[in-house]
């Protein structure tokens, strides 16, 4: 009986530090690649793998820093024979809201057991898959149980790093966000800073990942003419249209009064350009209740494995304040703009050391309308 109990109390220790090691995580990938290594730990000779969502319904693994973990979405079914079963299961799953099992290939025989992730909103939000054999009750019980920790804690992070207003990422998760892209171009050696304009395309299998920086125009003059309510309602209707207009996985963030920020990873400058530009368009031809016509200024740069989150930020925010001193409604290219000599040259080596006087002076926050016109 001892030996019963005490192999009991084990089992309630381990899951205590298995829980205490998963919520300890504030960035919500770092909180998935927790979520994974506390049922790994729980659940013995069981490897787990916690898929994103696309609009499909088909899962993933997002690779923009904002998903919910880094896997191989198709590490269980990577021979074309057993695509359509996953497809199934994970439709299945997802309609049913309950775990459905899979029989893994030939080659690699067991059984991998779906589960759905669903938030509080009653949206599907992930798919939870775990390799081994059959699941019995006590685990079945566990994984269930550790998934509805993930989602009530998901839940609070997410409550915390969204803009009230808009529902955009707010400006407290933009350092976090840039540094995991950053760190990921220091691991790639062939993206230069300054993309020579006579390469179209970089390397095979290589992309590169941009910074956008949005600015109403005359944002002020919206609000002294119609008062702050239409205001706020100009910035909630802004922001559903880049919800429209950029990819899911795009990041996308209210950066501070009539100012957002835009990350996505494209494989050329020119996609970034259409995207930026296709965006600027929609919100030409909105008409916005009460106001009317709306347009946005846009920035954006480079981000690459020798920078800063602020001082990619204050690149991006000098080709944004060149556009808004050059007609406004319209977007500029930090690169092209230095390349043409448009911007000085000895500013923009500076920025690219980043230098600590440019990384104190982007510590300050920007008041509305600060160095706009």
């Amino acid at each position: 009986m001892d030996r019963r109990r005490q192999k009991r109390n084990d089992q309630t220790l381990c899951l205590l530090d298995s829980l205490v090691e998963m919520t300890r995580h504030r960035a919500r990938a770092s909180f998935g690649a927790g979520l994974i290594k506390a049922l790994e730990g729980l659940l013995p000779a069981k490897k787990v793998r916690l898929h994103g969502i696309r609009r499909n319904h088909e899962p993933v693994a997002p690779e923009h820093p904002a998903g919910m973990c880094v896997c191989d979405p198709l590490s269980h079914a990577d021979t074309p024979a057993n695509r359509p079963a996953w497809n199934r299961a994970v439709i299945e799953c997802l309609e049913k809201r309950a775990p459905v099992a899979l029989e893994t290939p030939a080659d690699r025989p067991g059984v991998q057991t779906l589960f759905p992730v669903i938030d509080h909103a009653g949206k599907p939000v992930g798919i939870l898959t775990v390799n081994g054999g059959e699941i019995d009750a006590r685990s079945l019980r566990l994984i269930e149980g550790v998934l509805r920790l993930y989602l009530n804690y998901s839940s609070l992070l997410e409550d915390s790093q969204r803009d009230r207003l808009t529902g955009l990422l707010n400006r407290d998760t933009f350092i976090g966000n840039v540094n995991e892209i950053i760190a990921e171009q220091r691991k790639r050696k062939n993206v230069e800073s300054f993309p020579h304009p006579s390469r179209r395309k970089p390397p095979k299998g290589e992309h590169t990942f941009w910074m956008g920086v949005v600015d109403i125009d005359h944002f002020k003059r919206v609000n002294d003419t119609y008062g702050h309510l239409y205001g706020d309602e100009v910035l909630i209707l802004l922001a559903r249209i880049m919800k429209s207009c950029f990819r899911q996985e795009d990041v996308l963030f209210c950066y501070g009064g009539e100012e957002f920020v835009v990350l996505t990873k494209v494989p050329w400058r020119d996609d970034a350009s259409a995207s930026f530009e296709r965006f600027r368009k929609t919100v030409e031809a909105y008409e916005f209740p009460q106001v009317g016509r709306v347009t946005v200024s846009i920035g954006y740069a480079l981000i690459t494995g020798k920078d800063f989150p602020l001082t990619v930020f204050d690149r991006a925010d000098k080709a944004l304040y060149y556009a808004k001193t050059h007609g406004r409604n319209c977007i500029f290219s930090y690169e092209c703009l230095v390349r043409e000599g448009k911007l000085a040259g000895d500013e923009a080596e500076k920025e690219m050391k980043g230098t600590v006087e440019l990384f104190r002076d982007d510590l300050r926050p920007h008041p509305p309308d600060a160095g706009r016109l």
